[in-house]
């Protein structure tokens, strides 16, 4: 996936009726001259209003991260999620509101 379909479903899929909190932790970055990887663990619970039916939806997994060094600092180069397990109704992940 490209990164402006990521921004994009970031957009549509955390609009302000479904309320979401994102936190990571235990970073591991490793450099290695002007490429770095960086490993950590994310969590992600979002919560739909009730209106659009309630439901709530968790995730705990790891993201994994390639940089690259640019003249004005690091560039994310390849960024991807592997979940390790999720909890709750899968339609309160996946609604959006179109704009």
């Amino acid at each position: 996936m490209g990164a402006d379909a990521l921004v994009g479903g970031w957009r549509t899929g955390l609009h302000a009726r479904k309320q979401s909190f994102h936190t990571v932790s235990n970073f591991a970055v490793t450099v290695d001259g002007a490429e770095a990887h960086v490993t950590t663990k994310g969590y992600s619970y979002n919560l739909l209003d009730a209106e659009l039916g309630g439901g709530m939806f968790e995730v705990w997994g790891v993201y994994r991260l390639r940089l690259v060094r640019q003249a004005v600092g690091w560039k994310v180069t390849a960024f991807a999620f592997d979940a390790w397990h999720t909890r709750g109704d899968e339609a309160a992940r996946t609604h959006r509101l179109e704009a």
